[in-house]
């Protein structure tokens, strides 16, 4: 993909670790919007979704409930 990812993943990863439940919350919506985007333009290399993989695996690891993780 041609977008400047190295910005886009540090907001998203800053965001997406953050402590507070609704940050991550509202991190997640505005990343799904923008994998729509970005799909739609450019398909996704391997190297793009390995790091998606594992900025969405640490969504899972800061969440405060177990409950959550599971359900995911």
């Amino acid at each position: 993909m041609e977008a400047d990812l190295t910005s886009v993943e540090v907001v998203f990863a800053q965001k997406l670790a953050c402590g507070e439940p609704v940050t991550r919350q509202r991190a997640f919506r505005a990343l799904q919007d923008w994998i729509k985007q970005q799909s739609a333009a450019n398909p996704f290399t391997e190297a793009d979704m390995l790091r998606l993989c594992k900025g969405l695996h640490y969504v899972l690891w800061m969440q405060d409930k177990m409950l959550l993780q599971v359900r995911f």
